[in-house]
């Protein structure tokens, strides 16, 4: 049999198949096969954002979706999506949003805006760009900061290990220099 009529066979298996746990060995088999060539897009990271469940009260709760989805992907993955999250929350550090945030709360904490960052990014690419085109839709009482932890909840699932990875962006509050100009926090 060649190659084309095996994955043909192989595809008429799997549409067959009715386990749900069944379909996740095989597609984490086959992610780990071509881990060296499988990274995180940008679609692909919101798929997995997509995953946060915005109907459970607790935020470890809301979380667990997605970490339990990236935990499939190979470990090279899971390093992208950190970064790739770091990006999201670095281009959302910008003082216009933290105006914004302090209007609407009368106060202002660089924690707080850190995690209404992450619920905007947590509640999808859709909200995302809205919020990034119109600063004053960015939420107010709106926070997930369990967000942070989700990559490395998820490479100490997959491996038992700590992941030691820092993202290519540096998300704190401040450091993002086209959202603060001269305010801009310097290491």
């Amino acid at each position: 049999m060649d190659v084309a009529s095996k994955k043909v066979e192989l595809i008429k298996l799997l549409s067959a198949v009715e386990d749900e746990a069944v379909l996740s060995r095989v597609e984490n088999a086959l992610k780990e096969k071509g881990e060296e060539n499988f990274v995180i897009n940008e679609n692909e990271f919101w798929h997995l954002i997509s995953k946060v469940d915005w109907n459970e009260s607790m935020n470890q709760k809301k979380i667990q979706p997605l970490i339990e989805s990236l935990v499939t992907y190979p470990e090279s993955s899971i390093v992208t999506f950190y970064d790739l999250l770091s990006e999201k929350l670095f281009l959302l550090d910008q003082e216009k949003f933290a105006k914004e945030l302090e209007k609407k709360n009368k106060h202002f904490s660089s924690d707080e805006f850190l995690y209404a960052r992450c619920a905007v990014v947590a509640k999808g690419k859709n909200y995302f760009d809205q919020v990034v085109s119109n600063e004053v839709i960015f939420p107010a009482n709106l926070y997930l900061e369990d967000l942070l932890e989700v990559p490395e909840q998820a490479f100490k699932m997959k491996t038992g290990n700590d992941l030691d990875h820092l993202p290519i962006y540096i998300f704190e509050t401040g450091f993002n220099p086209e959202g603060w100009g001269d305010k801009t926090v310097e290491l």
